[in-house]
């Protein structure tokens, strides 16, 4: 499979550019493909864990 970006790895700062290249593409052009990579099949936000914790 082809794929026009590759995120590799699912941190903050990975799921951060995902999240800004979705809304900076936009549903319009919608081509792209995106993959993003890391070795877990899911992510605990941790700068928020102080608040679930309190």
């Amino acid at each position: 499979m082809h794929y026009d970006i590759v995120i590799v790895g699912g941190g903050a700062g990975g799921l951060e550019l995902a999240a800004r290249l979705g809304r900076a593409l936009g549903p319009r052009q919608g081509r792209e493909r995106v993959l993003l990579v890391d070795r877990f099949a899911f992510h605990i936000w941790k700068p928020t864990l102080h608040e679930v914790a309190a």
